[in-house]
């Protein structure tokens, strides 16, 4: 069982897991198409985040360059996202 999904592929064990997935995709992959977003707040930077580190916010999944970025979002998430757990994004003025 697979579907594409933003033109990757996913596998799954079963055609449950693959209705799931199809029917709400954000609630299994990680937000920010898995960027770090404490790197992205505080360097500007496009950091991979990794499976390593990560952490749980208002039901969505965040993964971290590193252990000192995931402490930091854990200390205070609402700095890195809004409401609806998006990163706060840094206005084209600033460049």
């Amino acid at each position: 069982h697979c579907c594409v999904y933003k033109n990757k592929r996913y596998q799954f064990l079963s055609a449950e897991d693959e209705r799931l997935f199809t029917q709400y995709p954000k609630r299994y992959l990680p937000s920010e198409e898995g960027l770090c977003v404490v790197s992205w707040a505080e360097n500007h930077a496009r950091a991979t985040g990794s499976i390593e580190f990560p952490a749980l916010f208002r039901d969505y999944l965040y993964l971290f360059a590193n252990d000192d970025a995931r402490q930091k979002f854990l200390r205070d998430p609402e700095r890195y996202v809004d409401a609806q757990g998006h990163a706060h994004r840094i206005p084209a003025q600033a460049y």
